[in-house]
């Protein structure tokens, strides 16, 4: 998720305010931006796998972790 994004999400969640084109609110959001995201890095993986690159199990979760780091610093 993008750290505007990620701003966006929290300070709905925050205020307790709906979101536009949320009708879930910030929490549908967030799932929704996460899955996003799941997504496409499963795309990358899938990508690499079928073009006979073997990625092994700590570039496969680390692709999460890092993704886990930038978010605690607050880096899209």
């Amino acid at each position: 998720m993008s750290t505007r994004g990620g701003r966006v999400v929290a300070a709905a969640i925050d205020e307790g305010v709906k979101m536009k084109n949320f009708a879930g609110g910030p929490y549908k959001a967030f799932g929704y931006f996460l899955a996003h995201d799941a997504h496409h890095r499963g795309n990358i993986l899938l990508t690499l796998k079928l073009s006979g690159h073997k990625v092994d199990a700590d570039t496969q979760y680390g692709i999460w972790w890092s993704w886990h780091k930038k978010a605690r610093r607050g880096i899209s």
